[in-house]
């Protein structure tokens, strides 16, 4: 296994071996990597207290926590993976066992199992190479295949390794937080100044089906409040309320037991842990520069030059050779000749360098891509304009047309009333015309009765039947 480990020298002075190639350990010699959460372990614990750590990985926070509560207290570190399982045997010099009956009652000891819900069994994904710690109790793109592992509920864990106080537990099961809860609830209750140190990933908690809200609810309900470490490692109070797409929350009931208990840790451990916490606030600020694509080198110079206080960088030496082995020291690197760190250093910004230029060449092509993509749609968007001016020129022009229609309309329509209104007055002429050819007729009558000496009526009665036949 050796062969395939790399050395990783933590801030107070222990050391941790982890897979050659696993990107926890980049992430550890980059100087970035938890560094509030590894303090907070260090400066909480004190002598002849109790740790669990759910999720060991390769025990980063085992060794630290191992070196804080000492031989009289206990670390039991859990862990179902069987691929990461030598590296943990080897930092916390012990064998795993299956059997939480077998855990030591003293020191540290290690559970080779995952934990949940409920006892029993479960599938375990492991993750592919290089990725172990993203190994989960379901798949995702960095796992690969499955395995049968035991599985404990916290409930019974306690009960079944005799665990009489637990005064820290760190959970980091990639979104199986909740399912621990669920498992945990008695335990919560039976160790009110109990402390959590939970991971909040709202991509992993998506895979079971839950989220950091829903997470922070279910502490909420048990009297269990949410803190963040800050960049000067105090707690500031942070409700879990929305998305955590990736953070590290303190879980506790009394802000102000876990505050004394920080303010009491030995001297050299709150020096180193200042130390620590603005070495890595410089780290992941140059982590953060390098992952948005800016300039690796001069960004890693310029954080340097920006913490002269806890660099070498102080002296005034002028040499870049001088200035890049303090860098190599600064993530981690100083366990070797300071040549062969420079030399390091100067490999990994070389290959970051080509990285950058590589991902660069494709953004660019992407870039001309959706840049020709853009043009098309802007020639597109050009021609539908052109076509709607065209469409509402025409429908201007066909508004008109409905207007001079509709004018023309109206002026038929006042000539049709016009000849309505003498049609109606023909009528009335028509009528007086009748009335006095009728009268004229019947002015007639009489005159001829008075010439025959006839009676007049029946003179008219005649004459008015022969007007009539002849209408």
């Amino acid at each position: 296994m050796a062969d395939r480990s790399t050395t990783i020298n933590l801030f107070d002075g222990a050391q941790a071996r982890f897979p050659a190639q696993d990107r926890v350990a980049l992430f550890l010699l980059e100087g970035w990597f938890e560094s509030k959460e590894q303090t907070f372990v260090r400066r909480f614990l004190k002598e002849g207290d109790e740790f669990l750590d759910v999720g060991a990985h390769a025990g980063l926070f085992s060794i630290l926590a191992r070196r804080s509560v000492g031989e009289s207290g206990r670390v039991v570190a859990v862990e179902p993976n069987a691929q990461i399982l030598p590296w943990l045997e080897e930092n916390l010099g012990v064998a795993a066992t299956g059997t939480p009956g077998e855990l030591a009652k003293r020191g540290a000891c290690i559970l080779a199992a995952a934990m949940g819900e409920r006892t029993g069994e479960a599938d375990f994904h492991g993750g592919r190479e290089g990725f172990s710690a993203y190994s989960s109790l379901t798949a995702n793109p960095d796992t690969v295949g499955s395995v049968r592992v035991s599985k404990f509920a916290l409930d019974d864990l306690t009960e079944l390794a005799g665990l009489s106080r637990l005064d820290l537990v760190k959970v980091d099961i990639e979104g199986a937080e909740t399912l621990f809860l669920e498992g945990a609830r008695k335990t919560l209750a039976r160790f009110p100044n109990i402390v959590l140190m939970m991971e909040f990933s709202e991509d992993a908690q998506d895979r079971f089906g839950v989220s950091s809200k829903s997470l922070g609810d279910d502490l909420y309900s048990l009297g269990l409040k949410t803190f963040e470490i800050s960049d000067s490692g105090d707690l500031e109070e942070i409700g879990a309320t929305a998305d955590l797409w990736h953070r590290n929350l303190i879980v506790a009931r009394d802000k102000a037991m876990i505050e004394d208990r920080l303010a009491r840790a030995p001297q050299e451990i709150q020096e180193a842990s200042a130390y620590e916490l603005r070495r890595g606030r410089s780290a992941r600020d140059v982590y953060e520069r390098a992952t948005a694509g800016k300039n690796f080198i001069a960004d890693v110079a310029r954080s340097m030059f920006a913490i002269a206080d806890i660099s070498a960088i102080a002296t005034g030496e002028d040499s870049s050779r001088r200035r890049i082995s303090d860098v190599a020291a600064m993530i981690g690197a100083s366990s070797i000749e300071q040549d062969a760190a420079a030399q390091a250093v100067l490999s990994a910004l070389g290959d970051e360098l080509g990285r950058l230029r590589g991902a660069a060449a494709y953004n660019a092509e992407k870039f001309d891509s959706r840049r020709k993509e853009l043009e098309r749609l802007e020639a597109l968007n050009e021609r539908s304009e052109g076509e709607l001016r065209d469409a509402h020129s025409r429908l201007e022009q066909a508004d008109a047309e409905i207007e001079k229609l509709r004018e023309e309309v109206e002026r038929l329509g006042g000539e049709i009333e016009d000849l309505a209104g003498r049609l109606r007055e023909s009528r009335l002429e028509f009528n007086k015309i009748g009335a006095l050819a009728l009268a004229m007729r019947r002015s007639r009558a009489l005159r001829l009765a008075r010439t025959l000496n006839l009676p007049a009526g029946r003179i008219v009665e005649e004459m008015a039947s022969v007007y009539a036949a002849q209408d």
